[in-house]
């Protein structure tokens, strides 16, 4: 098969123009795109732009759901959980973490938990997303199926291969 090289921000519009006409706002349709072609180019290309056929469809299938907005399920302050109503998890997990944000902004931190999303992508896009607002942040995936790896000493798998991120502030560095 032959490589072809594609300047990231004509697949980035390519992106954008498939997900609008297929629905989603220009704000959700920026958002996968941004944050696909981001993950290709900080060599997480598993989680990139080859996740586009699946995403389309799950949408096609009507598993995956356009233009949600999310839901504040549970409201302790600074303990959340957050519904994404199958959304795109590139849109509704933005959201999420504005919400983490303003709470950790407000409270001083916050634990979120995100439920019924999409396919998030790249997690460390998300504690970079904190970090830009100046938070530390730690993040735990799992997924409902597909789990791979077993616990320490466990015989069955209960997890994904990439159930842990962090990223740190450290000020006036990068």
């Amino acid at each position: 098969m032959a490589d072809f090289v594609i300047a990231p921000a004509a697949l980035e519009r390519w992106i954008n123009d498939l997900f609008t006409a297929a629905g989603s706002s220009v704000r959700e349709a920026a958002l996968v795109g941004d944050h696909l072609v981001q993950a290709n180019l900080t060599g997480h290309d598993s989680h990139g732009v080859g996740m586009v056929p699946k995403y389309i469809e799950s949408w096609a299938a009507g598993a995956l759901q356009l233009n949600q907005e999310v839901e504040i399920v549970v409201d302790n302050g600074a303990l959340i959980t957050v519904d994404g109503r199958w959304g795109l998890g590139q849109s509704v997990t933005h959201q999420a973490m504005e919400r983490a944000i303003e709470r950790a902004s407000r409270h001083g931190v916050c634990v979120m938990g995100l439920r019924n999303s999409h396919h998030l992508g790249r997690v460390g896009h998300w504690a970079e997303q904190a970090m830009a607002a100046g938070f530390a942040s730690i993040h735990f995936t799992n997924v409902a199926s597909n789990w791979v790896v077993a616990p320490h000493l466990g015989a069955e798998a209960r997890f994904v291969t990439n159930p842990f991120t962090v990223g740190l502030v450290r000020r006036g560095r990068p």
